[in-house]
């Protein structure tokens, strides 16, 4: 038995000692010649990442779930009684919401308008799932 404690030991020594023995190198790292576009293109990476996973939000979903008790489910809205308060959603493939810019959409999304019976989603949802709800009813628009 402590015959494989004294291999272990040599074993573990030789092991430290070969990486102990490495010559240190003073030359500069092997990417410090290369252009900073490559910092560029890190960022340009983890901003593609970025995008996908914010493609990979389901908006249909996400409006099925959240507008389309009120705004049916192809957009058009229309007069409907929501927690016994019959409201007039607006018609989001048409006239004043088609032209509406993303952000416009996004922020009456957020705010929405209690008077209208419209609600704010800002705590609801996170940003990227309001972006991703904007996506789909632009598709809804094109219909």
């Amino acid at each position: 038995m402590a015959g494989i404690k004294h291999i272990f030991l040599i074993m573990s020594a030789a092991v430290w000692l070969a990486g102990c023995g490495s010559p240190i190198s003073n030359s500069a790292p092997a990417n410090a010649n290369k252009p900073a576009s490559n910092a560029n293109a890190a960022a340009k990476g983890a901003a593609n990442a970025n995008s996908q996973a914010t493609a990979q939000i389901d908006g249909k979903e996400l409006y099925t779930e959240s507008c389309q008790i009120c705004h049916k489910d192809n957009g058009k809205g229309g007069p409907t009684t929501v927690d016994g308060k019959k409201i007039k959603p607006a018609d989001l493939t048409a006239g004043h919401s088609k032209k509406h810019s993303d952000d416009d959409l996004v922020k009456d999304i957020q705010e929405g308008s209690p008077d209208d019976g419209m609600p704010a989603f800002k705590e609801k949802l996170k940003p990227e799932e309001i972006r991703a709800i904007v996506g789909y009813i632009r598709t809804l628009q094109q219909q």
